[in-house]
C-alpha cells in the first residue's frame, strides 16, 4: 500500500472492542481534513512510539540522550577548569553554533546553494573584528537611551 509518499509493506491484523472501534470512527469523522481509520490508527501508533522513552530513534530518546550528553560535557568543562566562566563560554559557543546551523539551513533552502554554519560564524567574527568599535558604540548608544 502507498499513502502520502510512504510505502506500507507490512500488514498486521488488529481486534478492537466495540467501544474502541466506535471511538476510532468518531475520531476520524471529527478530523479535518477527513482521514481514514487506518491513517488515524497509524498516527496513534506513531504518537505512542514517539512518547516511548526507550524507543531508539524517538524524539524523546533524542532529547534524553542530548540532555545526558550536554550534562557530561558540562561536567567535563567544569572539572577541567573548575570555574563558571569556562562553562558559560561553552554554552555561548553552543548557542552560536546552533543559531548558525539553523540560519544555514534556512539560507540553503532559500537560495538553493549549500551554506555551512562555519561560513556564517567566520563571516560574523570577521565583521565584528572589522566593525567592532562601531558596533560597540551603537550598542552603548542604545543602552544609554533606555
Amino acid at each position: 500500500m502507498k499513502a502520502t509518499g510512504k510505502v506500507y509493506d507490512k500488514q498486521h491484523s488488529l481486534y478492537l472492542t466495540g467501544a474502541m472501534f466506535e471511538q476510532v470512527q468518531q475520531a476520524t469523522r471529527k478530523r479535518r481534513p477527513l482521514i481514514t481509520e487506518n491513517e488515524w490508527i497509524r498516527e496513534a501508533i506513531r504518537a505512542h512510539l514517539e512518547n516511548e522513552a526507550d524507543a531508539i530513534g524517538s524524539r524523546r530518546h533524542f532529547q534524553r540522550t542530548l540532555q545526558m550528553r550536554l550534562g557530561e560535557m558540562e561536567r567535563e568543562v567544569a572539572n577541567s577548569v573548575g570555574n563558571g566562566t569556562q562553562l558559560l563560554l561553552f554554552y555561548l559557543q553552543l548557542i552560536v553554533y546552533m543559531l548558525a546551523f539553523a540560519l544555514a539551513q534556512i539560507l540553503t533552502a532559500q537560495i538553493g546553494r549549500k551554506i555551512e554554519p562555519q561560513q556564517l560564524i567566520q563571516k560574523g567574527v570577521a565583521d565584528v573584528l572589522h566593525e567592532g568599535t562601531a558596533l560597540f558604540a551603537q550598542i552603548e548608544a542604545v543602552r544609554k537611551s533606555k
